[in-house]
């Protein structure tokens, strides 16, 4: 496959990513919308509480299988072994139901702590259970849907994750508005990742019923752990700051912040969109030792991402007023920190593409230390912040970290005398022409 037809095949992937991506953000803002008018701002901030512990987890542990799934799947489809490629989907799938129920039970026994820690016993304990439940399945969803990934079928998994969205806000808008209250609405988001999984297993049912050889243990645990302990990291740096707003501010600025926060996600949709679709293709060409066509599709990509990025990120923090005043006036005072979020979230939008090479190559550690420096940075700077300037702090934090990753990975790739010497070249093109 040539350069030309690889680097259109990226831009459909994270086109159709991005796509479903944004509509999920458009559902979610919507339902938002709608819940913000039955439930309370401390309700609103249980269900945020509780989607930052058990979908925050189902990331970590989800995304970092699916990311591996998606690496090796393709690695193997490109050198022509399906049969080792469709071996490692079914040992990452294994892999993900074991983790995910080991959390489930962690959860089951610390429901108390929990409640009393995060929550001041405001939640009940069938609240907890079902989100429980939620992170198995949205965990082995994640997985899947890395699977197709692999496969380069990203627009079909893609409208699979259109479908999701679809039947998590239908069901749990009709499920509150019925009366079921918090209640409900986590029940409408786990029967909803239930229906989706038993379509994704139906599609790929004639890829796992082929001839199968695994592939050694160890290759897997290598290449996965380090993603691992980077997912908890980034768990951590995208979730610490709003657990900082809930133990110092309370739960009603904790559904603020929240809402304020996930306002950023329409710029920071697009490099994620991008590093998920560069995976599969760079290791292709990593795999048919094409170091030219890795660097121009490298180079390529980063340019797209800071062209639309910084603009989108800039015109959202100019109009964060009247993005929040939709949710209601009690929601502006958010605006500062949406502004501050959105800018840096920009400014780094390289780090997407330097994200999918490093997995792409297998070298996940460089990933893991410069997440460890950010995240060093938040834990210590955030909670002085918040004592000063209140939810504007938390976000100044959040966005200090986001600089720091940003930086200290183009750091460490230089340190590191390696093929990323690309990276370099492709930092100095990014800062001449913006700065």
């Amino acid at each position: 496959m040539s350069l030309r037809s690889i680097t259109a095949k990226v831009g459909t992937g994270a086109t159709s990513i991005y796509t479903a991506n944004m509509i999920n953000l458009f559902l979610s803002t919507i339902s938002l919308v709608i819940l913000t008018n039955f439930l309370s701002t401390s309700e609103i901030g249980i269900i945020a509480g509780l989607r930052i512990i058990t979908f925050g987890i189902a990331s970590i542990i989800g995304l970092s299988v699916a990311q591996t799934a998606s690496r090796f799947t393709s690695n193997y489809i490109s050198i022509g072994d399906e049969n080792k490629s469709r071996g490692f989907s079914k040992q990452c799938l294994l892999l993900i139901i074991l983790i995910s129920f080991l959390f489930f039970f962690i959860l089951m026994v610390l429901s108390d702590d929990i409640s009393t820690m995060f929550f001041h016993n405001e939640i009940d304990s069938a609240w907890l259970t079902l989100s429980a439940l939620n992170l198995v399945s949205f965990s082995i969803t994640q997985v899947l849907i890395g699977i197709m990934w692999g496969q380069n079928r990203i627009p079909t998994a893609s409208s699979y994750q259109i479908i999701a969205a679809l039947l998590r806000n239908i069901l749990s808008i009709s499920m509150v508005i019925y009366g079921m209250g918090v209640f409900g609405a986590i029940l409408g988001f786990l029967l909803a990742d239930l229906m989706i999984n038993l379509l994704l297993i139906r599609n790929l049912l004639g890829f796992f019923k082929g001839s199968t050889e695994y592939s050694d243990s160890k290759d897997l645990f290598q290449f996965v752990i380090p993603l691992f302990i980077s997912s908890f990291i980034i768990f951590f740096q995208l979730n610490l700051d709003k657990i900082f707003v809930q133990l110092n501010l309370g739960l009603p600025y904790l559904g603020i912040y929240n809402t304020a926060v996930i306002a950023t996600s329409i710029a920071s949709f697009i490099p994620q969109a991008i590093s998920f679709a560069l995976v599969p293709a760079l290791t292709e060409l990593l795999s048919k030792k094409d170091d030219e066509g890795f660097f121009l599709l490298s180079r390529s990509y980063t340019r797209y991402i800071s062209i639309i990025v910084i603009p989108v990120s800039f015109g959202i923090a100019a109009l964060s007023p009247f993005l929040l005043n939709i949710f209601g006036d009690q929601y502006v005072i958010g605006a500062s920190s949406l502004a501050i979020v959105s800018i840096f979230a920009g400014l780094s939008c390289p780090i997407a593409v330097y994200t999918g090479q490093l997995i792409s190559n297998g070298n996940t550690k460089l990933l893991m230390a410069s997440n460890m420096l950010g995240l060093i940075a938040l834990i210590t700077i955030t909670p002085f912040l918040i004592n000063e300037l209140e939810l504007f702090g938390a976000a100044l934090g959040k966005s200090i970290m986001s600089g720091i990753i940003f930086l200290s990975l183009i750091f460490l790739l230089r340190l590191k005398d390696s093929s990323f010497w690309i990276l370099d070249h492709i930092s100095r093109q990014y800062f001449l022409h913006y700065l």
